[in-house]
This record gives structure tokens, C-alpha cells and sequence, in this order.
């Protein structure tokens, strides 16, 4: 990948944008105590403290950041947008990347880059990926999921080789960020986990304790396992980050606080991937229990994302950042529980015919109706 030159100075950081960027920026001289591998979405004190901090200039004058939201199987669609952007020939090279769900498997290779691409391909389109949905014998009796929670593992230790982890940890060390979410179940709180400091950790403790994040992150409570991560202080509960938000830039903290931050000379970029459809669709909807249920979580799920992403066009908007959209055209999403390869080569191919035609936009509905404030 083709590194850009960091140049010197500094820019005040608008508050929002410094709260998302979190503790993370700047090369560890040390192994970083718990504390510093993590924080919470919520952590009002966090985004006071962030509020006012100077961060270095990017080398190209703007500050680019992707978000990847969560959505299942339609994860292969934030592949494709990634594989079409590239060929398009103007995907950045982002200082900031966040990835829940599903977006947590593509968030590492997005934020390595183009380079990357093929691997991302794989992993959405791998055949193993047919097999995730492996009942329980007496499930939802005597154990915590629907599902076998061990094809899931398999396939995220595949990809989180010590080669990826390694490669996220060199790149940290410029001042790039990589965030994955979780919800910490017994607390019922977002968790948003700085990737390049548990890389910069080093060795296999460093690759285990990645892939336990996105592994936790990825993993549908009920459906997978939840994933117990112990920093020293005990075991907690962790589950599929969409639990707790279906997308990640900017913390809700932030959304109580008071603006005051300053607007800088630099252009401040937001591209949002959401892998669902979040224009509604018309369909009759069966008389069964699991249709019912099924279809009632799609929509409970297209309205928290779009209240999500209206909450960061708004903000956007506020600081004088661009801010862009690209999701699955209404009707073309499917079942979270839908893994079949047929589906995943489909939405891939319609993300990246969608990121090689540049088919972003500044307001979060495709028709217009909710338009950017």
C-alpha cells in the first residue's frame, strides 16, 4: 500500500471527531495497560477530555474516516463497495476506521487497503461460510446459542492471521486508528476496542486477543456463542456490537455535550457503509412465527440505523465535515440468517458495481425524503 507523507503541524480536532479517535493515536513505547486498549462509547468524561486536544495535520489535508456497520451475511456488500472504490481509483487512505458486526471482519482489511482486497473477497465468499448456521443438538436448553458457535471461530481465526495483525500494528504506529465495537453484555455498554494498540501488543497474545474482539463483535446473540474476554479483572460477556449501536462514528456522549469546538481549515470526510437496506420495501409478510419475528428485527434494525445515521449527518453537518452514505438498495438486503453463497456473491457484486460508480450520498434515504440538515 502506498503510504501518504505526513507533513508537520497541528489542527484543533472538532470534539466530536477527537472522541471517536478515543486513546489510541501515537506508537505505544510500552505494552498499554487495560484501560488503554478500550473505552466506552458512552464515557461522557472521555469526550470532555478529548474536546480540546491537537492532533497532526494528514499529509493529504483531510482527515478521512470509514464507519462499517453491521448487517449479517450483507457484509459482502461492504466488501464489494471497498473492491469497487479501489478500482475506481479514489478510495483514501483513511486515518480512522470502525467496524461493528460484520463490518468488524471487513474493518481490518479496509483499513489496510487495496492491497488487502482479494483477501477481504475471500473471506465473504469462502464456501465454510455456507456452514456457520450449525444447529445444536438440544439448543437453547443447555447451552447459550441456536448455533455451534465453533464454524465461526474457525473462520475468523483463518483470517486474523499474525501477518493481518502485524500489518495493523505497523500502521498504528503513524497515528491511524482502528476501532471494533462490541456490547459488554453485563454491563449493557458499548465498547469501542483500539485494534492497533492489541496488535502492538505483539506476538500471539496480541493475535488471540484481536480475534477475540472481532470474533465477540461478529457473533449474533442467541444465534453464536457470546465471547468471554478476561484483561486481568475476570471474564465478561461480549456480543455482536450492533446489540448496542448499528454503526459507529460518533459516541451518543457526545450528543449531550455542548458544542464550542472550533471548525477546521481542513476537511473533515465521514463515509458511512451501511450493509442493509434502509429504505423501507413493501412485501407481504408470511403468517409465521419466524417470518414475523424475522421481518419485525429487519425493520426494528433499518430504523436504529438510519436514526444512527441521521444523528452523524447532523453532527457532520454542525462541524462543517462531508458526509456520506452508501447502503443496499431498498428490497435487495437479506436475512441475517440468509449465508447461502449465492446471496453473498450477489451483494458483493451489486457493492462494488456501486463502488466503482462512486454512488455515495449526503442524505440518508435513497429517495431524499431525510435529507442532510
Amino acid at each position: 500500500m502506498t503510504r501518504r507523507p505526513r507533513v508537520s503541524g497541528h489542527w484543533r480536532l472538532p470534539a466530536w471527531l477527537a472522541v471517536i479517535i478515543l486513546l489510541g493515536l501515537g506508537p505505544a513505547v510500552a505494552a498499554p495497560a487495560a484501560e488503554a486498549l478500550r473505552s466506552y462509547t458512552d464515557d461522557a468524561d472521555l469526550a470532555e477530555r478529548l474536546a480540546t486536544v491537537e492532533w497532526p495535520t494528514p499529509g493529504d489535508g483531510a482527515f478521512d474516516v470509514l464507519a462499517l456497520s453491521g448487517g449479517g451475511s450483507n457484509g459482502a456488500f461492504g466488501a464489494g463497495v471497498l473492491a469497487g472504490w479501489s478500482q475506481r481509483g479514489d478510495r483514501p487512505v483513511f486515518d480512522h476506521v470502525t467496524g461493528v458486526s460484520t463490518g468488524a471482519l471487513i474493518a481490518p482489511f479496509a483499513y489496510l487497503g487495496p492491497a488487502w482486497d482479494e483477501a477481504l473477497r475471500e473471506a465473504y465468499l469462502d464456501e465454510r461460510v455456507d456452514r456457520l448456521m450449525r444447529p445444536r443438538l438440544l439448543a437453547g436448553l443447555f447451552s447459550s446459542s441456536i448455533f455451534s458457535g465453533d464454524p465461526l471461530r474457525t473462520l475468523v481465526d483463518s483470517y486474523v492471521t499474525q501477518d493481518l495483525v502485524d500489518a495493523v500494528a505497523a500502521e498504528s504506529l503513524s497515528g491511524r486508528t482502528l476501532i471494533v465495537v462490541t456490547t459488554d453484555l453485563d454491563r449493557q455498554r458499548a465498547v469501542a476496542w483500539d485494534m492497533g494498540a492489541i496488535a502492538r501488543l505483539g506476538g500471539e497474545p496480541a493475535r488471540r486477543l484481536f480475534r477475540e474482539v472481532v470474533l465477540a463483535s461478529a457473533s449474533i446473540p442467541g444465534a453464536f456463542p457470546p465471547v468471554l474476554i478476561d484483561l486481568g479483572a475476570g471474564p465478561e460477556m461480549h456480543v455482536d456490537g450492533g446489540v448496542a449501536t448499528p454503526i459507529y462514528a460518533v459516541p451518543e456522549a457526545l450528543a449531550d455535550r455542548d458544542g464550542g469546538s472550533p471548525r477546521t481549515a481542513e476537511p473533515l470526510r465521514i463515509y458511512m457503509i451501511a450493509n442493509i437496506s434502509i429504505s423501507p420495501a413493501s412485501q407481504p409478510t408470511p403468517a409465521g412465527t419466524f417470518a414475523v419475528l424475522q421481518r419485525s428485527l429487519y425493520t426494528s434494525g433499518m430504523a436504529s440505523m438510519r436514526t444512527v445515521l441521521q444523528m452523524n449527518a447532523a453532527l457532520a453537518a454542525r462541524y462543517g465535515a462531508d458526509f456520506s452514505v452508501i447502503s443496499i438498495p431498498g428490497g435487495r438486503s437479506v436475512p441475517l440468517t440468509d449465508f447461502s453463497n449465492p446471496s453473498r456473491r450477489r451483494l458483493y457484486e451489486v457493492g462494488r458495481q456501486m463502488g466503482q460508480e462512486g454512488r455515495w450520498r449526503d442524505q440518508v434515504l435513497e429517495d431524499g425524503r431525510l435529507a442532510r440538515p
